[in-house]
């Protein structure tokens, strides 16, 4: 996991200022280091309501009660105390924190758990749809999939931004890949030996942030598979004879069918930017044994 933590970058005056906090507060064996916790939870899940403590000189009925922003710090603060860490917030949203080795790892750890939870999610919705190539889009073009009819594959799935995720949507076929032939007293008989193939979409997709232009940068690795099953027919003699078939000498011809797969997969590696609630084309792959182009389209929904 990529930590959210951004360590010791700072500019002018407040560089110095917090150098010699560092000097002043590091002891033998222990580090000071500052953490940028700006984005450690959205504003939703900072604000709660606090009662105010009453005004010198004004009679109150009732307390006062109001609305509160908490700062990314004070939070980070609170946590750290928790964990009985020697910390200290430099401002809203930057935290210093004297500590062994240890112990920076355990906050780093506690903070990505925080930002983990807090991760912004949202409805993802993938399809695939046959379309002649006169009408395939180019990736990143945003499109109307409704005169394409229904899609070869679809999956929606809730996902966090910035996280990998997978996204599947596979049949397997059954086939008969060879043939035992069973000799039995007066004949023989066929024992087919099946094997399983697969053929569909599988992807893996992240969902970065969404920008000040409302897009996400989105990107997506993985594949697309056909199978084609192609009849065949083993032939073969067989000797008769022997204990089973006693009285019986010369040769029987065995025949059994089987099949033969032929599995076509097309890679997907795509990068596309696009806006929520709008269908865009993530990917266009030649579609096997055809003139037709399969699209991979994607919609971002119902961001929480």
């Amino acid at each position: 996991m990529t930590s959210t933590l951004k360590v010791r970058r700072f500019v002018g005056p407040l560089a110095g200022a917090l150098m010699l906090a560092g000097s002043c507060w590091a002891q033998e064996g222990m580090e000071f280091r500052v953490y940028n916790v700006s984005d450690l939870m959205p504003e939703s899940a900072r604000t709660t309501e606090r009662t105010l403590p009453p005004t010198p000189g004004v009679m109150q009925v009732t307390p006062t009660r109001a609305r509160v922003v908490l700062d990314p710090a004070a939070i980070a603060f609170e946590l750290a105390v928790a964990m009985g860490l020697d910390a200290g917030p430099i401002g809203p949203w930057l935290i210093g924190l004297n500590a062994e080795p240890d112990g920076h790892r355990a906050f780093a750890a506690a903070i990505d758990a925080v930002h983990e939870a807090y991760r912004p999610s949202l409805g993802v919705r993938l399809a695939v749809y046959a379309v002649d190539a006169a009408s395939a889009p180019t990736p990143g073009m945003r499109v109307n999939p409704a005169a394409w009819g229904t899609p070869v594959r679809e999956i929606r799935q809730i996902v966090r931004r910035r996280t990998p995720t997978q996204f599947a949507s596979v049949t397997s076929h059954t086939y008969a890949s060879d043939v035992n032939v069973i000799v039995g007293t007066g004949g023989f008989g066929y024992e087919p030996q099946t094997a399983r193939v697969d053929e569909g979409v599988e992807l893996v997709i992240s969902v970065g942030a969404a920008r000040g232009d409302g897009l996400s940068r989105i990107e997506a690795e993985g594949m697309i598979s056909r199978v084609a099953l192609r009849q065949m027919e083993m032939q073969g003699l067989i000797g008769l004879g022997g204990e089973n078939m006693p009285g019986v000498k010369g040769a029987g011809e065995a025949r059994g069918p089987f099949e033969l797969p032929t599995v076509d997969r097309r890679p997907i590696r795509s990068v596309v930017d696009a806006a929520a609630g709008q269908e865009t084309a993530l990917a266009v792959v030649d579609e096997p044994g055809s003139t037709r182009r399969l699209v991979v389209t994607i919609r971002l929904d119902g961001v929480e």
